[in-house]
């Protein structure tokens, strides 16, 4: 039976119980002893004239189409017209939103298109495609699962029903108990297995559309000397090297390695580590100085002149920290966050641009990086092409109201304070 590892005991909670484990079992073979191939990916380009960097996009199709306009990648039939940039998506493209599966369809269709015209899409894994890899789906949407559904996604779900009544009712005789009643049983059977999670897990599989295709990804990617990925890297990850960390990944996903050290899924780990992204924006230049050792150390292990990570959420504004060795790229896609926000990131050389709606924003790095001198002009640019954005205008009022801002100094600016907005 799938999860016999003390991590997932840990980790796997409501639907991954041992119904999710029968199905496993029964209809996708995950349990079995045959993997999808760990064969090495190139991890590293140098010489890219243009990298577009995008975070956590979460089922937020919609918003994930616009933000690739917005940069100039695609047409309005959705088909590649970036040339030799380079796109990378840092991971969790899955989960939580409706349409996971349009994303992951129209990210393997780039893949293609960029490649023929000497261009590249760049798809990480994030904690949330290792999740429904290895059968944690309780951040699947109802939507995401009716998606997989077909003709006969309803017998199918029978068929597993009764072998998992059989199993509960052999289960209660051998304790001595009563055994569940069908209709009970099939209550709390169907509260697990809504309609589609079978054909779900069959695609995520290791010989499944989307499972085959994740299996092969990076976890990480070196582009110019500039590293990307989802969650923050620890010294010990950085010392381990970007090749290896994407071997043990991929070993894991594909069940050659047992997951006891959890790299893939653990908080610490790169997957699902905060680390530098929840040092605070508001630092004066000496408090960012004094933690720059630390991320310098990490950068020489990389060999790396800065990072770039998805997985944290901003406040709607991509985050420069530590002189712009440090980009935090997850303003927050999905609805849930004030409406979604189109934001991504544009490197050509030295030079970072913030991509918003009604056009660019220089991203302040280097010595003069983004700190308590510079948020506040930063964040008045971003809102004059983002005017929809209410997370940055409610920073905007947050900082306005902190630093003790005059009414002539406020209204001066090229955005309105509105004064229903929070303080976050």
């Amino acid at each position: 039976m799938l999860f016999k590892e003390p991590f997932f005991r840990r980790t796997v909670e409501n639907r991954t119980s041992v119904v999710v484990a029968l199905l496993f079992t029964v209809l996708t073979n995950l349990a079995a002893k045959t993997s999808a191939a760990t064969e090495e990916t190139p991890y590293e380009w140098n010489d890219v004239a243009r990298i577009v960097a995008i975070g956590d996009i979460h089922g937020a199709y919609d918003t994930f189409v616009s933000v690739l306009m917005n940069a100039g990648l695609v047409n309005d039939r959705l088909d590649w017209i970036g040339g030799t940039t380079h796109l990378v998506q840092t991971g969790d493209f899955v989960d939580r939103g409706p349409d996971s599966r349009k994303v992951m369809d129209l990210l393997m269709r780039l893949e293609k298109q960029a490649e023929r015209v000497g261009g590249r899409t760049h798809v990480l894994i994030g904690n949330h495609e290792a999740m429904n890899v290895v059968g944690i789906v309780n951040d699947v949407s109802a939507e995401e699962f009716a998606s997989y559904t077909d003709a006969k996604s309803r017998s199918r779900r029978d068929r597993v029903f009764e072998f998992f009544y059989k199993e509960q009712k052999e289960k209660a005789k051998a304790e001595g108990k009563m055994a569940p009643s069908r209709v009970a049983a099939r209550r709390y059977f169907e509260s697990q297995c809504p309609l589609g999670y079978i054909e779900h897990r069959r695609a995520f599989g290791p010989k499944g559309r989307y499972g085959r295709w994740i299996r092969r990804q990076n976890a990480a990617v070196r582009i110019n000397g500039i590293v990307f990925s989802h969650g923050d890297w620890t010294l010990d990850l950085a010392a381990l090297g970007i090749q290896k960390f994407n071997q043990l990944v991929r070993e894991e996903l594909a069940g050659k390695a047992p997951p006891t050290d959890g790299v893939p899924l653990r908080p610490d780990r790169l997957l699902r580590s905060r680390g530098l992204s929840k040092v605070p924006l508001i630092l004066t230049r000496a408090e960012q100085e004094a933690s720059r050792a630390n991320v310098d150390r990490i950068l020489s292990h990389l060999e790396a002149t800065r990072m770039v990570v998805g997985h944290t959420v901003t406040k709607g504004f991509i985050e420069s920290r530590f002189g712009g060795k440090h980009i935090s790229i997850d303003a927050g896609m999905l609805e849930i966050y004030r409406g979604g926000h189109q934001v991504a990131l544009e490197i050509e050389g030295n030079n970072l641009r913030a991509i918003h709606p009604l056009g660019r924003v220089c991203i302040p790095n280097g010595p003069d990086g983004l700190d308590e001198t510079t948020l506040f002009d930063y964040l008045v640019e971003v809102a004059a092409v983002d005017p929809e954005n209410l997370d940055v205008l409610g920073q905007l009022a947050q900082l306005c109201r902190r630093e003790e801002i005059s009414r002539s100094t406020a209204s001066s600016c090229t955005f309105s304070i509105r004064s229903d907005l929070p303080v976050q």
